[in-house]
């Protein structure tokens, strides 16, 4: 499936493409063309917004040892660094305690996931390392359902 728009007040067009490589993948690919003679600077990143259901890990490369806190919510400290093991799980139930994270350096894969730890199931995020070279986490509690989201 492909979708796409152009902005109403620059000239450029959004185009994303969904599709299933195999059974078990999902493929998200997104372009944004410049339809003028003159460059458009910009930024974009996947966000991706995951209920999570049972206890979760979040999976970054075994390079990645510590991430910045710079949003507290009510357990962490904003400015601190904290081992990654340290906070990597998530609870699926909702505390209020929501918590954001930057990796202070270039990432060293373009590479993230989670696994839940009861059921086995995992999802792996996939970005091209040159294009999207940094990292930002936050997790924050889903107002219904009684589950917490993930925000990359």
């Amino acid at each position: 499936m492909v979708s796409s728009v152009r902005s109403t007040r620059l000239p450029y067009q959004f185009t994303r493409a969904i599709s299933f490589s195999s059974a078990d993948r999902i493929r998200l690919d997104y372009r944004a063309d410049n339809l003028s003679d003159q460059p458009i600077s910009f930024l974009w990143v996947p966000h991706p917004q995951i209920a999570v259901t049972e206890p979760t890990r979040i999976l970054l490369p075994e390079s990645m040892e510590e991430i910045l806190c710079v949003y507290e919510g009510h357990s962490l400290k904003n400015g601190e660094t904290y081992a990654w093991d340290d906070v990597s799980l998530i609870s699926p139930v909702v505390t209020g305690d929501g918590r954001k994270f930057y990796y202070r350096d270039k990432v060293p894969e373009g590479r993230s996931g989670l696994y839940g730890e009861m059921s086995g199931s995992f999802l792996i995020l996939t970005v091209p390392q040159d294009k999207v070279p940094y990292l930002s986490l936050t997790v924050t509690p889903r107002w219904q359902g009684g589950t917490r989201r993930l925000k990359n």
